[in-house]
């Protein structure tokens, strides 16, 4: 008898969503702060300082949700949802942030 996984189809797809948002989101946040370090997007002087200080808090919770979910004993798509959901919350909240910041227009 084969065992009982403990997911479905729709976990699944949530999982895939979750990735291919996190890469999206994380794509343009680079780019928002490329363009800002080159004055072209507006950026707060305090953010080479944040985007250093956010990633340790964030990969932390994602270690220790992926691992509270493995030890439960969740399916692997489950645990990876768990792991993946810290880090594409930070991603979504920094495009969230910079995008309502805008380009710098010079001479306007």
């Amino acid at each position: 008898m084969p065992a009982v996984r403990d997911t479905s189809e729709n976990e699944l797809a949530r999982l895939w969503w979750t990735v291919a948002h996190t890469l999206s989101d994380s794509q343009q946040v680079i780019a928002m702060r490329l363009l800002g370090f080159t004055g072209l997007w507006s950026v707060p002087s305090s953010e080479p300082q944040q985007m250093l200080s956010e990633k340790g808090p964030a990969f932390t919770e994602a270690v220790i949700s992926g691992v509270i979910s493995a030890l439960r004993g969740h399916a692997p798509e489950r645990v990876m949802l768990a792991a993946i959901d810290p880090i594409s919350d930070t991603a979504r909240a920094n495009r969230a942030r910079l995008a309502s910041r805008g380009m710098r227009f010079f001479g306007a």
